[in-house]
C-alpha cells in the first residue's frame, strides 16, 4: 500500500517518485518501497510492434498483457527476480527483453554492472566480475589470477565461492587465486554483504587446458634461462610463478624449512659447497598445498691453483699472532705439534699442508674441514653435514648445523 499523510485534515497519498528503467539492462537495483517503471525502447528500424506480454521469473507468471511499460509499485524484497517482456512484431517474429531487478534496503551493496577496472583481454590474469554477467577463461593448473569486484556501500565484506562452496572471506574486493590440482571446469563468484543486505557478483568460469599439474623446480642461470644441461653452473633454482601474491612460498633444504625465503627463486651468491643439498618447494593458499619435485644442488669443491698459505702475514706489532684474509686472527705461540688458538674457533689441531684447504681437529667437535673459499662454513666429519661458525652468545662462538638447523 502506498504511504499517505494528513494535510489540513485531508487525506493525501504521498506518491513515490517514479524511476524509469529500460528493459534490457542487465541488472537494476531498487530500494524497498521504491516504484519503478520498466519501458520497452523501440528501434525505429524494427518492424512494427503489435503486442507486449510481461513475465516474472520465467513464463509461468504473466504480469501484464499489453502496454510498452510495466510499473512495479512499492517494491519489496520478494519482488527481486528476472523481468521479461515478450515483444510481438507485425512480421510474425518476436523479441525478448530481459532485466534482472534486485530489491533491497537502502544502503545495501550494489555491484557495478560494467566494471571497467579491468579489461576483457583474454591473456590478462586480472579479472573484474561485474554484476549479472559470466566470463569464461581457459587456464592451467598453477596459473594465478586476481579476481576483483567493484561495489558501493559501507562496511562491505566479501564471500568468495568456488562451485557453490565458500572458499574465502575478505574485507577487500580482491582475491588472489591459483588452482593447484587439475580440474575440468570450476566457477567463482563473490557475494558482497553489509548490515542492509547483499548482492551477487557475476561469475568466472575457468576451463582447464591440461589434466595434470606439476610444480617443477628448474636450475636457472644468471639470465633466467632454463638450462637443459644440469651440469652447467647456475646461479639460482626456482620456478616461474605468475602472481606470487596468490600463495605462500616455502623452501626446504634436506627436509628443513629455510627461513625468510618467500619468493619463487633461491639465489646462490657463490658456488660454495655449503649450499649442497636437496631442495623442495611448497605452495600454500586457502585451497590447499602443492609440493614440488626435489632438486639436488651439488657444487664441487673449488680448485685452488695457487693455495693461500695460512702461515703468512705475521703481525710484528702483536708477537705470536698472525692474520689471514680468509681465516682471521690466530695464535702461533703454542703451535707445537700443530696446535693453534683461533679468535673464534678456540683451540684447534691443524692437519695437512696448511694451505687454503685444511682439516682441523676441534675439541668437542672432532674433525672439520674448511677452505679459503668456504670459511666460515665447515664440513663436519662425524655428522656429514655442513656447519656455520657463528656467534652463539656473548663472547662464545658455535657451529650451527645447516642441515637440521641445530647447534653441533
Amino acid at each position: 500500500m502506498k504511504p499517505y499523510v494528513y494535510l489540513f485534515g485531508i487525506l493525501h497519498f504521498a506518491l513515490t517518485p517514479l524511476r524509469a528503467i529500460d528493459i534490457g539492462e542487465s541488472i537494476a537495483y531498487v530500494d524497498v518501497g521504491e516504484t519503478v517503471t520498466l519501458n520497452v525502447v523501440s528501434d525505429p528500424e524494427d518492424p512494427e510492434i503489435i503486442g507486449y506480454a510481461w513475465y516474472f521469473d520465467g513464463y509461468d507468471m504473466l504480469l501484464q498483457s499489453g502496454g510498452s511499460s510495466y510499473t512495479l509499485h512499492n517494491a519489496e524484497v520478494e519482488d527481486s527476480g528476472t523481468y521479461r517482456c515478450h515483444v510481438s512484431l507485425l512480421n510474425g517474429e518476436y523479441q525478448v527483453r530481459v532485466t534482472k531487478i534486485v530489491v533491497n534496503l537502502a544502503g545495501a551493496p550494489r555491484v557495478s554492472v560494467g566494471f571497467d577496472g579491468f579489461d576483457d583481454d583474454p591473456f590478462s590474469n586480472y579479472i573484474g566480475l561485474g554484476a549479472n554477467s559470466t566470463k569464461y577463461r581457459t587456464a592451467n593448473p598453477l596459473e594465478g589470477f586476481i579476481l576483483e569486484v567493484e561495489a558501493t556501500g559501507e562496511n562491505l565484506t566479501y564471500e568468495w565461492y568456488m562451485d557453490d562452496e565458500v572458499v574465502a572471506e575478505t574485507t577487500t574486493p580482491s582475491l588472489p587465486l591459483v588452482l593447484f590440482q587439475s580440474f575440468e571446469e570450476v566457477t567463482f563468484q563473490a557475494v558482497v554483504s553489509n548490515e542492509f543486505g547483499s548482492a551477487n557478483s557475476g561469475a568466472l568460469v575457468l576451463i582447464s587446458q591440461e589434466n595434470v599439474s606439476q610444480l617443477e623446480i628448474l636450475k636457472l642461470d644468471r639470465n633466467d634461462f632454463v638450462l637443459p644441461d644440469n651440469n652447467r653452473v647456475f646461479d639460482k633454482i626456482g620456478i616461474y610463478l605468475n602472481h606470487e601474491e596468490c600463495f605462500d612460498v616455502a623452501w626446504y633444504k634436506n627436509g628443513m624449512l629455510l627461513g625468510d625465503e618467500t619468493g619463487g627463486y633461491l639465489v646462490f651468491d657463490n658456488y660454495s659447497v655449503s649450499y649442497n643439498g636437496e631442495y623442495t618447494l611448497v605452495l600454500t593458499n586457502f585451497l590447499g598445498q602443492e609440493l614440488s619435485n626435489s632438486i639436488t644442488v651439488d657444487f664441487p669443491p673449488p680448485e685452488v691453483e695457487e693455495p693461500t698459505q695460512l702461515w703468512t702475514g705475521e703481525i710484528t706489532e702483536v708477537p705470536g699472532w698472525n692474520y689471514s684474509e680468509w681465516f682471521g686472527w690466530f695464535n702461533l705461540t703454542t703451535l707445537g705439534d700443530g696446535w693453534i688458538y683461533h679468535e673464534k674457533m678456540g683451540w684447534a689441531y691443524v692437519s695437512g699442508e696448511n694451505t687454503g684447504s685444511i682439516w682441523f681437529w676441534v675439541p668437542d667437535y672432532g674433525w672439520m674441514w674448511s677452505s679459503a673459499f668456504d670459511f666460515p662454513f665447515f664440513y663436519h666429519n662425524d655428522s656429514g653435514h655442513w656447519a656455520y661458525l657463528i656467534l652463539r652468545e656473548l663472547g662464545q662462538y658455535g657451529y650451527l648445523d645447516t642441515t637440521v638447523m641445530e647447534w653441533l
